[in-house]
């Protein structure tokens, strides 16, 4: 009858290699949409203390919040400390980065150039994964802020080691809590381990004559 697939006469490898060309292009399709249609990145928090004995200054700040404290800091630093301000440009200047920017070819005006490095420090400076400069305490007024960790059981801020864990440098220094996400991950992935080793396989559980059939 026409109009219908005859499936005793179909010439299955045709049909199987249009069915694997439709999987790769369905594959590709998928690969291309999850590289160009991406979430928003979610910057993580940072965690700032000052670490002068006397000042018990800590924040927690968005990294948006964190750039503008790093611009308020590098416009500080060109006033106060021009050579620290002048190392962190030319540094950068004679990086890779800056010498594609700055070489002959890139053409360009040189205050716009010298402007897009300023960003960068500023960038970096704010960066939450990065230690940078340390910042002016608003508190003691000194330059001793840096950043620090927060402890996700308390929320005590503290600088990174303080409880002197060989094991984990994320020890809450608190007595009272003394918690440490690492450890804690560490106690998940053992406790995991452990329950897929006592799993049997299936022919010690089928018995002897089950299992030899299996």
């Amino acid at each position: 009858m026409s109009g219908f697939i005859d499936f005793k006469s179909a010439d299955w490898s045709v049909w199987g290699m249009y069915g694997s060309a439709f999987l790769v292009v369905v594959g590709f399709g998928l690969v291309i949409k999850n590289t160009l249609v991406q979430p928003p990145t979610e910057f993580p928090a940072r965690y700032l203390k000052c670490s002068a004995e006397t000042c018990d200054y800590a924040a927690t700040m968005t990294y948006e919040e964190c750039e503008e404290l790093a611009a308020e800091n590098y416009e500080m630093m060109k006033v106060n400390d021009p050579d620290t301000a002048n190392m962190l440009m030319e540094g950068l200047r004679s990086g890779p980065f800056g010498g594609r920017m700055m070489g002959p070819s890139a053409g360009g005006d040189p205050e716009a150039q010298t402007k897009m490095l300023e960003t960068m420090i500023i960038s970096q400076w704010g960066n939450p994964q990065s230690r940078g400069y340390p910042f002016a305490c608003p508190s003691c007024q000194q330059e001793t802020v840096y950043k620090a960790m927060n402890c996700t059981k308390c929320e005590l801020i503290f600088f990174k080691g303080i409880a002197q864990d060989p094991r984990y440098a994320d020890r809450c220094p608190d007595a009272k809590c003394a918690f440490s996400s690492g450890e804690a991950r560490a106690k998940g992935r053992n406790k995991q381990a452990g329950a897929r080793r006592s799993v049997k396989p299936a022919f010690e559980l089928a018995g002897p004559e089950t299992a030899a059939s299996l």
